[in-house]
């Protein structure tokens, strides 16, 4: 039968018309040839199949009967090298859109003659002819081998089924046929549920079907069917997870639903050969009420839950593992949960929970944990934790290892020092602490600045470089490990003081001022404002190492001299991000600009510049001596967006955001499908991700959603954040944290600054809150309780101003962060730091809480001193400069300055809040948030004035302004539209001095009134003027003297 056969095309198809149905019947005729063989010049073909071949109709068939018992078979051998031959069945009448299955069982000769299968679901291919090859069957030697394929019916209705023999090389040989078989097949998934409902969000489940590769999930507000899916909504706000193995429960929530609405829903599947599954069946569900919980809400009360306990059990277990049983005589807890010092790293973050849970028994195994840590390093003599760790018994030796361990010391105690406020012990052993610190700094330069000597410690004493080499002769300005200490110390207590009598405050200031001022330094090629890494004593530079001195001391690893790694600014100066929030907290505590300038730098080097934007790949490894790390910390690691957030909140300089939005949009676009392993590090060179455990860290979406949530408010980012933050990791913890508290703290080495605590003793975590804004008068933050009744909570105030305010809180049922009406209204008085109040959280209702400084008039306000808080209602804007504008009561009677940068318009009226301030001798208003602007109103008309009825006499804190050595007298004006008119005496840039002969002094000896204005009359003319009557003091003066700013368009020459 083997034998090469002419070209024959055959002119006779066979079309198998079938109903409409999609029962499992067999849509082939003849699938396994019991029906018969017939005749051709081919030799022996199966009834109802054809001859096809590439490039001809070359090959030699062979029918047989029963051989080992699987009856009748087709064989079929191609003519010549490279040829194709097979069978083929065409099949009409069939369903559109419906999936078949084509199965086969075939025997394969030798490996050089294989197995192909196709479906031809558009039916396409000529007749005699193959489609191309696209599935192979597996060789099985000495075996019969059953595959399958799947694809969709197309809009013909008639489809070509192929098998058939690929002759590649060598001798021919033959394949075996039997048992075919082409049937509809269901393939949907037919238990889609609507589970949960939320305000915002529906939660599907359903189980995984077999061989899917991917799913879509579509929403209607009708039922779902085969017919409507395309005009279904996909979901696309949401990943749906990727599929899981068969008969696996799968979950997702789809959000962004509209409240007390009714949905549809409906799933496909894709399996590995791109083909669809059909449509499931479609379950409705109706989201909650308006005012219930949306799906923010239930994530972080999920998260806070789960941190809670399972920190909780790590902290119970550690403790019980003590004494005797855990064969540790003498340590009291023997805890190790990875990093260089585990008992000192795990206690910020047990700190950072207790702002949210107060734990009684958690705060109280804190202080044991703390007790343990200061028994180690303060008893008898510093250790090293890691030869104390291991050995046995346990020997106590110099602590004279790497700074992590001075770090430990420099960690003892600083959660409890505002956790446990009011015990003195916590604050005493950060100032013995600060002793220590003090013999470990020296001064460098000219002029002299204040650096840490060395990177390696050993007590008093830093030149250690016989035993450490010449690492230990250059100092590591950066390390903030040393100093956390000392910052919560100086919070705790500004007078508490370091060895030789100077306040420890003073003393930071000059360590954080000495590397602001480095980092604002460009020698050697160092980028604007990066902190150096190494500095030498003696020359101020780093020598032996090419002159590069912003490199940290110590290798990271590789070889030396062929890979080695250094710790630089290119790979994240990972300890200067510490140094960084330190000088965030030098610009809220001092104000100090240079402070302020070294953070906004780096940001703009490192993280918008060479991480946000990507350095050019070509780049990353040249020089090659210091290559930059292909993986990309400040990309996405959480303490470098810490850092950002930090001195957002500090500066409010708003100029990165796009930035850090649009990476925010890579990285969700980037995201693998929830299931899927998570990346531990992107890639700089090829912008992927590695998910390797062996590079594991803090490079998480989550980091990059929280702070796209930030600058956005939308909720939706913090929601994908919230599905981002794997459970235990310093993610979850400060964000977490940030939520509820505002700010992440004690999970850094930063001031507790947050507006808000919880005194939660009763440990009740069946509640979300989130902290909306704040800053030194005002606080605003949401809360749900899921419990079916109210619940009683005590909290504590840290951030505010002392004075009086108000709370107020009411419901929202319209997802805007505002109240639908005031439900409650409780003035109190913030005294100092740590203010307790007691709230009663509504049951199963989103709240508004607003707390804000009491309601003054403005005269009132004008006699509040400097930095108290003050809230302004119902002003007209008057007048608007360049970051502030004036505002006056409809009365006319007072007006006032307010510095805010805020987009007003003369005739707004306006509610201010913010907190007193005087400048150059004029009481102001200073708002960090926006005024709102309630409605517009008519400018009121100006008053008219002498010159010298102009400012007037003392009102409350306003100084009267002079004339020459005596105050003015009169009704105080400053802050109102006046109009006044004089001759032009004298003229500079941007203003003029006016005359009308009332006999008003002006600064030094002039008389007249100084008129700030961009207009130039000519000396002589005489003018009209309408500004705002206000005043400043002249250099060399002390009191304040007359002055107006012309509002636009405000002089007018009248001759």
């Amino acid at each position: 039968m083997n034998k090469n056969y002419p070209v024959l095309v055959f002119a006779v198809w066979v079309f198998i018309i079938l109903s409409d149905t999609c029962s499992a019947q067999e849509l082939l005729r003849n699938p396994d040839f019991e029906g018969g063989f017939r005749s051709t010049s081919y030799g022996s073909i199966g009834n109802y199949w054809d001859p096809c071949g590439r490039p001809s109709l070359a090959g030699s068939y062979y029918a047989s009967g029963s051989a080992s018992g699987y009856g009748y078979f087709q064989r079929v051998t191609p003519g010549a090298i490279g040829s194709e031959a097979g069978i083929c069945q065409r099949v009409s009448g069939l369903i559109p859109g419906k999936t078949i299955r084509f199965s086969v069982q075939v025997y394969q000769k030798v490996p050089n003659c294989s197995i192909w299968i196709a479906i031809d679901a558009d039916n396409t291919t000529p007749p005699g002819q193959l489609p191309p090859r696209t599935t192979q069957v597996p060789y099985n030697s000495g075996q019969w081998t059953t595959w399958e394929i799947t694809a969709t019916v197309g809009a013909g209705g008639t489809v070509g089924v192929y098998i058939w023999n690929y002759y590649e090389s060598g001798t021919a040989n033959y394949i075996n046929i039997n048992n075919t078989s082409l049937t509809y097949i269901d393939r949907s998934i037919t238990d889609l549920a609507v589970t949960s409902a939320l305000s915002d969000s529906l939660r599907l489940q359903w189980t995984a079907p077999s061989g899917a590769a991917k799913y879509q999930v579509r929403y209607s507000t009708q039922p779902i069917t085969s017919d409507n899916w395309n005009s279904a909504s996909i979901v696309a706000a949401q990943m749906t997870p990727i599929p899981a193995g068969v008969g696996t429960l799968q979950t997702m929530w789809v959000r962004g639903l509209q409240a007390g609405s009714n949905y549809w829903f409906a799933i496909k599947f894709k399996d590995s050969s791109g083909v669809w599954s059909n449509v499931s069946n479609s379950p409705n569900g109706t989201t909650t009420p308006a005012g219930k919980a949306p799906y923010w809400a239930w994530a972080t009360k999920e998260k806070l839950s789960a941190w809670y306990s399972t920190l909780l059990a790590e902290c119970q277990t550690a403790d019980e593992n003590s004494g005797a049983t855990a064969n540790e005589p003498d340590n009291p807890l023997h805890w190790y949960f990875g990093g260089w010092d585990s008992d000192c790293e795990r206690q910020p973050l047990i700190g950072a929970l207790l702002q949210i849970v107060r734990d009684p028994w958690m705060l109280g195994f804190l202080g044991k944990l703390s007790d343990h840590v200061w028994d180690l390093c303060f008893t008898n003599t510093p250790l090293d934790k890691n030869i104390y760790n291991s050995t046995w018994p346990h020997q106590r030796v110099p602590m004279w290892n790497e700074s992590h361990h001075a770090g430990e010391c420099s960690w003892n105690g600083v959660s409890l020092t505002a956790l446990d406020y009011n015990n003195p012990k916590w604050l005493q052993r950060l100032i013995q602490y600060a002793s220590l610190v003090h013999n470990w700094t020296g001064y460098t330069g000219n002029p002299p600045h204040l650096h840490f000597k060395t990177f390696w410690v050993k007590e008093a004493e830093w030149d250690y470089s016989s035993v450490r080499g010449p690492q230990s002769l250059v100092d590591n300005p950066e390390d903030r490990r040393f100093t956390r200490a000392l910052w919560y110390a100086a919070w705790r207590d500004p007078n508490s003081t370091m060895p030789d009598g100077q306040t420890i405050k003073n003393f930071l200031y000059e360590l954080d001022k000495s590397a602001a001022e480095d980092a604002m330094k460009t020698d050697l090629d160092k980028p604007l404002g990066l902190i150096p890494g190494e500095i030498r004593f003696d020359t101020h530079q780093i020598g032996g190492y090419s002159g590069e001195w912003w490199r940290m001391a110590g290798g990271i690893g590789g070889t030396p001299g062929v890979n080695e790694r250094f710790w630089d600014w290119r790979y994240g100066f990972v300890q200067s991000r510490d140094a960084y929030c330190e000088l965030i907290d030098q610009y809220i505590t001092g104000g100090d600009e240079t402070c302020k300038a070294a953070v906004r730098e780096t940001i703009r080097c490192f993280n918008v510049i060479n991480a946000i934007n990507n350095i050019p790949p070509e780049y990353m490894f040249d020089p090659p001596t210091y290559p930059w790390p292909d993986w990309n910390d400040p990309w996405g690691s959480a303490l470098y967006v810490i850092n950002y957030l930090l001195y957002r909140r500090a500066t409010c300089d708003t100029q990165f955001d796009q930035y850090w939005l649009a990476h925010a949009d890579t990285i969700w676009q980037k995201l693998p499908a929830p299931g899927a392993p998570r990346y531990q590090v992107m890639w700089r060179s090829t912008l992927t991700w590695d998910t390797n455990p062996a590079y594991a860290g803090n490079w998480t979406a989550a980091n990059l959603f929280f702070v796209a949530w930030t600058i956005s408010r939308d909720k939706e980012w913090l929601s994908r954040a919230l599905d981002e933050m794997p459970v235990g990791s310093l993610a979850q913890v400060s964000w977490t944290e940030a939520i509820y508290t505002g700010m992440p703290c004690l999970s850094i080495s930063r001031l507790p600054d947050q507006p808000i605590t919880w005194n939660n003793t009763s440990c009740f975590t069946n509640f979300a809150a989130l902290v909306l804004d704040w800053d030194s008068t005002q606080i605003k933050w949401l809360t749900y309780n899921f419990d079916p009744t109210e619940r009683e909570m005590p909290i504590w105030l840290w951030s505010l101003q002392p004075g009086s305010y108000v709370l107020r809180h009411g419901p929202d049922t319209n997802n805007d962060d505002r109240m639908d009406y005031v439900a409650e209204t409780v003035p109190f008085i913030y005294a100092a730091r740590r203010t307790p109040l007691t709230i009663m959280l509504p049951a199963d209702r989103m709240e508004v809480w607003e707390i804000t400084p009491a309601e003054q008039t403005l005269a009132s306000a004008k006699s509040m001193a400097d930095f108290s808080p003050v809230s302004v209602s119902g002003l007209i804007v008057t007048a608007v400069f360049d970051g502030f504008f004036y505002a006056q009561n409809a009365e006319r009677t007072t007006g006032i300055r307010i510095e805010s940068s805020a987009n007003v318009k003369r005739g707004d009226v306006v509610n201010v809040i913010g907190y007193m301030d005087t400048i150059s001798g004029e009481r102001c208003i200073r708002c960090k948030l926006d005024p709102h602007i309630e409605a517009s109103s008519a400018i009121p008309a100006p008053l008219a004035m002498t010159n010298r009825a102009l400012g007037g006499g003392k009102a409350g804190l306003q100084k009267a302004v002079w004339d020459g050595s005596s105050p003015a007298r009169g009704i105080n004006n400053i802050g109102l539209l006046v109009t006044t008119f004089g001759t032009v005496i004298d003229h500079g840039s941007n203003w003029i001095l006016i005359d009308d002969g009332s006999g008003c002094d002006a600064a030094g000896t002039a008389t007249g009134v100084k008129v700030m204005t961009s207009a130039s009359p000519p000396i002589g003319s005489y003018v009209a003027v309408t500004g705002v009557s206000s005043c400043e003091i002249p250099p060399h003066e002390t009191e304040p003297v007359r002055l107006i700013r012309a509002v636009a368009d405000g002089v007018r020459q009248l001759q």
